[in-house]
């Protein structure tokens, strides 16, 4: 049993529930709170994407905290994002937040786990994911919310000016997690799920780099990195169709090797999925 047990906040990612109770209870990290509740996991690993994802079961772990009344509360969270994010190449490695928020709300929101949410419509900023002056990487298994895992460094809240596009993409994925109502984003996205947009801008991504000459691998840069691929890509679906032939021209605009023929081909196979998607909705594309 916790001497502490705080209530789980609407739209809170599950991770940050679980950095609120270890540091309300003097746990030095999440991993030793869990193994307090009975997960015996090597070295107090926890299995921090599956919980993000929806497939680890959190409700025996809360039951044996005495968190009963949350459990009830967590589930509608829990399977709605579970749901809609369907592979885990659109999920953080590390943990991406609103300092502002944090000090406003105090939790972290689950949607800032999604890699294309770049940054926070309320105050204007990219998210922060290192420290800024170290580099060092926020981590899941620090000690306080606020804080970075040496327990000394307080997240700072300056933060680059977010580009508009990063903004209106932030938005129009926050819409789409609350139903979708009086969305606002460019035509060509009118009428597709979260699933489908959210892989359509991560695969334009993907290809626009190898375009270039490099590889793209979210997992590994910084939020600040992620926002030049993906305003890009806001960009080029703001402008579509024109955008987007002038991407598929640079490739028939020089000759192509083998492995730049097969993106080619993958980029073109984004074009006819969403021509097929919205050909669905009876709509017809530019």
């Amino acid at each position: 049993m916790l001497l502490a047990r705080p209530r789980i906040q609407p739209n809170e990612c599950l991770v940050s529930y679980l950095i609120r109770i270890s540091e309300q209870n003097g746990f030095k990290h999440i991993g030793h709170l869990l193994h307090h509740a009975g997960l015996a996991w090597k070295n107090n690993r926890v299995p921090v994407h599956e919980i993000l994802t929806g497939e680890f079961d959190l409700n025996v772990y809360f039951l044996q905290l005495g968190l009963t009344s949350c459990s009830s509360q967590i589930e509608p969270i829990f399977y709605s994002f579970q749901h809609v994010i369907d592979t885990p190449y659109l999920l953080v490695k590390y943990p991406k937040v609103c300092p502002d928020c944090i000090e406003e709300f105090g939790f972290c929101r689950f949607e800032w786990s999604l890699l294309p949410y770049l940054a926070c419509a309320r105050h204007g900023k990219l998210l922060i994911d290192v420290h800024y002056s170290t580099g060092k990487r926020l981590n899941w298994y620090r000690r306080y919310l606020n804080k970075f895992d040496d327990d000394t460094d307080v997240i700072n809240s300056l933060s680059n000016v977010a580009p508009s596009e990063a903004i209106k993409l932030s938005q129009y994925i926050e819409a789409l997690l609350q139903g979708g109502n009086r969305i606002s984003c460019p035509e060509i996205l009118q009428g597709l799920e979260l699933r489908e947009s959210l892989s359509i801008i991560h695969f334009i991504a993907h290809y626009r780099s190898r375009l270039l000459g490099g590889s793209f691998q979210p997992l590994s840069i910084t939020n600040g990195e992620l926002a030049q691929y993906y305003q890009y890509v806001w960009e080029m679906l703001e402008n579509w169709p024109d955008a987007y032939y002038k991407f598929l021209n640079q490739y028939l605009e020089r000759p192509m090797s083998n492995k730049e023929l097969v993106a080619y081909i993958n980029i073109l196979g984004i074009y006819m999925s969403l021509c097929i998607v919205r050909r669905g909705t009876g709509e017809l594309l530019g």
